[in-house]
């Protein structure tokens, strides 16, 4: 049976993280198992019952992204990636919160190909 935790007042991700997982940088981890009900890692409330991971890290960790106004995924793509033709990639990863490749906004966060 998954582990979880219930968020407290004052509890970020990396918090969560270190001190359930020992390790603050596995905090995205927690995000995409949640990505549910966390659109935002930087807005997580009291009360919300979160799923941990497990004890071994994933490989290669997830890389998150918040898209900033004016981006397209090709243009992440090619920043990120260091090839706009790569998008795809990012939209597929993504379906869960992107419905059209032509529409994402700013705030949006993520999930990244490695």
């Amino acid at each position: 049976m998954p582990r979880t935790y219930t968020v407290q007042p004052g509890d970020t991700l990396s918090g969560i993280a270190q001190h359930q997982l020992g390790d603050a940088s596995r905090w995205p981890e927690i995000f995409l198992l949640n990505r549910s009900i966390i659109r935002h890692p930087d807005r997580i409330s009291p009360g919300q019952v979160l799923t941990l991971p497990g004890d071994t890290p994933m490989q290669p960790p997830p890389r998150i992204y918040i898209v900033r106004r004016g981006d397209t995924l090709s243009a992440i793509a090619q920043r990120e990636l260091g090839d706009a033709s790569r998008w795809p990639e990012i939209f597929e990863r993504n379906r869960d919160v992107i419905s059209d490749p032509n529409r994402i906004f700013p705030d949006q966060v993520l999930v990244l190909p490695t």
